[in-house]
């Protein structure tokens, strides 16, 4: 728990670059298609997507684009609650949402096996 303790307060602190939380995806088939079949109801909303049409930068299938949560809520819908990261160096951003991002490190602690998995022995 200690590990976990420690991310958790380096998260409060938001002393961190945007790059150790924000994700990076390629799109694998272009945002008009993407729109196509989710207005049909072949596709669910996708983040990437959402903020492809949004952007006015004319992305296209292959193009990788960069985002983070944003709110304050946990269970935030993530394609509504998305923003597109510009510069990856840059600090971390006020609109983070640090409660989404805290349960998502608790649940992989979780599934990793908790305090068990993180033993200080284990590393030595």
């Amino acid at each position: 728990q200690i590990v976990l303790q420690a991310v958790l307060a380096t998260l409060r602190t938001r002393d961190f670059p945007l790059s150790w939380v924000m994700r990076t995806t390629r799109l694998t088939i272009s945002p008009q298609q993407y729109k196509q079949e989710r207005d049909q109801g072949i596709r669910r909303h996708a983040a990437p997507y959402e903020l492809a049409l949004s952007s006015g930068r004319g992305y296209v299938a292959g193009d990788s684009l960069s985002y983070y949560i944003t709110g304050s809520n946990k269970n935030c819908v993530i394609h509504e609650a998305c923003r597109l990261v510009s510069d990856p160096t840059q600090p971390c951003p006020p609109d983070l949402n640090l409660a989404w991002y805290s349960a998502q490190l608790y649940l992989v602690y979780e599934r990793l096996g908790g305090e068990q998995a993180f033993q200080e022995e284990l590393f030595t």
